[in-house]
């Protein structure tokens, strides 16, 4: 079962991103040209925001539930502090990845509140911008020493 989550989990990082870079294009071109606030654009606001919490819900289900890595540390958590692969599994993925979801689920919901297309655009763009840089930050991607594939 770990071995399926852990594909799913990978490869819905792909989406994730996808709409990620989707969001930011789109809702800086419309800021550019001062464009309203459309159903596409709640569209793929919504969609960015129920794929990063299914990510987040799979993610959970790997940390408290499957991972052969986060219970090795979590078993010996001061040991694992020590070790850079442990450390990055348990602690620095996990607590990085839960701001980007905070990230993204406040940005959502101030955008969704603002008075004007302008700044609903700004806000959602500002928060995207952030959680994606954290996003690229935290990702195991290959060149690292706990990297992984990017395609399982």
């Amino acid at each position: 079962m770990y071995t399926q989550f852990l594909f799913v989990h990978s490869w819905l990082r792909w989406l994730v991103i996808i709409l990620l870079v989707v969001v930011i294009v789109k809702f800086f071109i419309s800021l550019l040209k001062k464009k309203n606030y459309t159903k596409v654009d709640r569209i793929l606001s919504s969609a960015l925001l129920g794929s990063v919490h299914l990510q987040f819900l799979l993610g959970l289900i790997l940390y408290f539930g499957l991972s052969p890595i986060v219970q090795q540390g979590l078993a010996n958590f001061k040991d694992a502090m020590k070790n850079i692969v442990l450390r990055y599994w348990v602690v620095e993925h996990a607590f990085s990845l839960f701001i980007f979801v905070v990230l993204i689920q406040v940005g959502f919901s101030i955008s969704k509140r603002a008075s004007n297309s302008t700044k609903k655009h700004k806000t959602m763009l500002i928060f995207a911008v952030i959680a994606f840089i954290l996003l690229m930050a935290s990702i195991p991607w290959p060149m690292r020493e706990y990297g992984r594939a990017l395609l399982r």
